[in-house]
């Protein structure tokens, strides 16, 4: 052989040599792709470790009494690891068929011979161990299943893989649900849920944990935990009792007026508090929903009970006597043109007093009234309106979404006319929200003091004191007590002789104005109409402020005083029969159920004072001693110390959530619960020893 023929047969052989590696590599490559790709991508699956988030439990929102309006339930996702370590050959074939009798029978969702054909697909399979079984059960169908063959011989010999979330739950259903607010963690909340979210949501934590077949994660160890910090808990001023008076009268009044929505706002005079706030949307008879918070965001032409400023500013200014008359003539007033102000009832009134105008709420008088005095001056008209009574600007309360108001101002507006003033004077060419209106009102009620609307009073987390939200003054005084007292006959002259005899109450006094406007769409006014009265009760001792406005009522009534009136006057019965009335007896009241009660749990100094001041002898006197329960009986309290050991889990049943929680959470327990009212039964008996990380569910009734 040549050595030109060897180094050809070198090349050659280099050649097939390389050839033959490719081809073997690109055979195996294919292999692993499409034969064995499944296994190993399992395999990297199952040894693929990671820091995961912890959710943080979102903190409570509670009702004025400290009833819980909004929590966060815990909700679970389980399935079965079918090749776990600990699970034998034997332990499957004994526990297999039971199992999944146990699983058909409890979720009623397959057969057990589905059940048992998924089980056997996942036991045989070697790509995926991981099945699936339900997602979201209760804490009670945890705990039944864990009790289910198999899953009873424990997590790494029976194969059970939990996995816990949180679900939002309002215990009162749909009542107060837009104030209330929803929380959706990737997507739109609203309400106080979304308006107090970064107090609420908590700060999440990280938990090493490791991804299995399927995309599922299973916690691995708890050692290098990052624990997360709960949300603290929201105290709110909406009474629940108040909110359900107000939607039903609310709903009836839709329903028989064949209305198409509505608000009501009910404010506590002194403070400010918004004790229920009712928005509903009418669908069909007996159809409702609250899609929207037109309390707070929809602005609109108030109409006729806007007089009440008007009236305000007359009087506050010194601009008319008790005496001075206007002519109403035929019921009509031409103020510019195509622009012609008319009263309800045509014909007229004649000549009116300032105080006849407002009580029987004539368009043309008042008109009259305010275009006379403020001729040449409507700036200061506008700033009594603007600035004093803060109808033209928000109010700063904390709740997402409130409205801008629109009044306009003679020296800022480009479309101020010769009409404007008139319009203004009687509720049109301006735009305010029902709150505003309210907070107006009340200002009133209050003797001048205007208050911001407060939804929230506090917040804490674990029953301890976090942030107060105290009252807040818009307008310490919008006008002079003197002209309160001069326009408060004129509210109360509205309902006992003016356009809302109607609502007149052998019991208490009511104060307040109706009010009728025509609905604008677009630039021109149609034949629909809002129906308002605003007003607060007793007159003598305004306690309560409430405003009802009603949007295009078509069973043929749309005045104020026959539609939104009655909604006035029944929540207002209710309320004075049920709070204002029984004030003067509270006392003797609280005695009567401090006698009656066997079993009061609390802290040991405040039980002790209260015991002291209603004359009641106490006995077993302790030291040092934090909460205890006290039995009473009609004339002896004895004191036990139940909750001072630190190294067991202390009895709670009886205690309400505040003190429970804060007790468990203080010696280190995680704590979640259901229900409302007082703790009935711990998932954790009282005595048992305490271990890191500890949880422990309580229910509430």
């Amino acid at each position: 052989m040549t050595p030109k023929s060897s180094i050809l047969v070198r090349v050659y052989a280099c050649f097939f040599l390389v050839v033959g590696f490719a081809v073997v590599v690109i055979f195996y490559a294919g292999r692993i792709q499409f034969t064995e790709g499944d296994h190993w991508k399992a395999l990297s699956d199952s040894l693929t470790t990671d820091y995961r988030t912890i959710p943080a439990i979102r903190g409570n929102i509670y009702a004025s009494d400290g009833s819980l309006v909004a929590t966060s339930m815990p909700v679970y996702d389980i399935g079965i690891d079918t090749h776990a370590e600990g699970i034998s050959k034997e332990s499957w074939e004994k526990n297999k068929d039971s199992l999944s009798i146990m699983l058909s029978s409890s979720f009623s969702d397959k057969s057990k011979k589905e059940y048992m054909r998924l089980l056997q697909l996942a036991r045989k399979s070697s790509n995926h161990r991981f099945m699936l079984l339900q997602r979201k059960i209760s804490y009670e169908q945890l705990k039944q299943v864990k009790r289910f063959p198999l899953f009873r011989l424990g997590k790494n010999k029976g194969g059970l893989v939990v996995q816990e979330h949180d679900i939002r739950e309002n215990p009162y259903g749909n009542l107060a649900f837009r104030t209330i607010g929803l929380h959706r963690d990737n997507g739109y909340s609203v309400g106080l849920e979304a308006s107090f979210d970064s107090i609420l949501r908590g700060r999440p934590g990280k938990r090493l944990m490791q991804r299995i077949a399927g995309g599922y994660w299973m916690p691995i160890s708890d050692d290098n935990d990052v624990e997360p910090k709960n949300g603290y808990d929201l105290f709110t001023t909406i009474d629940m009792n108040m909110q359900d008076h107000a939607e039903a009268a609310l709903r009836k009044a839709l329903d028989s007026n064949r209305a198409e929505k509505g608000c009501v706002i009910l404010m506590e005079t002194k403070s400010g508090d918004i004790k229920a706030i009712a928005n509903l949307k009418r669908h069909s008879h007996g159809v409702f929903s609250e899609e929207e918070n037109y309390a707070i965001k929809e602005k609109t032409e108030p109409g006729s009970t806007i007089k009440l400023a008007s009236v305000l500013c007359l009087v506050e200014d010194g601009l008319v006597n008790d005496y001075e008359t206007v002519g109403t003539g035929n019921g009509t007033l031409t103020v510019a043109d195509n622009v012609t102000i008319k009263d309800a009832e045509p014909g007229g009134h004649g000549n009116l007093t300032l105080r006849q105008a407002f009580e029987h709420s004539s368009n043309v008088a008042i008109a009259k009234f305010v275009m006379s005095k403020y001729n040449g001056r409507a700036s200061v008209f506008a700033n009594h309106l603007i600035n004093d009574f803060n109808l033209g600007k928000k109010m700063g309360i904390s709740f997402i979404g409130e409205a801008q108001p629109k009044v306009k101002h003679p020296r800022k507006d480009r479309d101020w006319s010769d009409a404007t003033l008139p319009e203004m004077s009687i509720g049109y060419e301006m735009e305010v929200t029902p709150l505003q209106i309210a907070a107006f009102y009340n200002g009133v009620a209050n003797g001048g003091r205007m208050m911001k609307p407060r939804f929230v009073t506090h917040i804490e987390q674990s029953g301890k004191l976090v942030k107060e939200y105290p009252p807040e003054v818009l307008s310490e005084k919008m006008v002079s007590q003197q002209t309160i007292d001069r326009v408060l006959p004129m509210l109360t002259g509205v309902v006992e002789h003016g356009t809302a005899t109607n609502l007149k109450s052998k019991s208490y006094t009511i104060a307040g104005k109706t009010g009728t406007a025509r609905i604008l769409v677009g630039k021109r006014y149609v034949e629909q109409y809002k129906s308002s009265f605003a007003g607060f009760f007793p007159a003598s001792n305004p306690q309560y402020t409430c405003v009802v406005m009603i949007f295009n009522p078509t069973a043929g009534k749309y005045y104020g005083a026959l539609v939104a009136g009655p909604v006035f006057k029944e929540i207002a019965d209710k309320v004075y029969a049920t709070c204002v009335n029984r004030q003067s007896n509270s006392i003797s009241d609280s005695m009567k159920v401090v006698h009656s009660v066997l079993n009061v749990y609390g802290y040991y100094a405040d039980l002790k004072l209260i015991v002291k001041n209603i004359g009641i002898r106490m006995t077993g006197v302790l030291q040092n001693s934090d909460m205890v329960s006290i039995s009473i009986n009609k004339n002896n309290a004895q004191a036990k110390n139940e909750f001072q050991t630190d190294k067991t889990v202390p009895g709670v049943c009886g205690l309400g959530i505040r003190d429970a929680v804060f007790l468990l959470e203080n010696k280190g327990l995680r704590v979640k619960y259901t229900g409302s009212g007082k703790v009935s039964t711990q998932s954790v008996p009282k005595g048992t020893n305490l271990y890191k990380g500890m949880e422990i569910y309580l229910s509430l009734s």
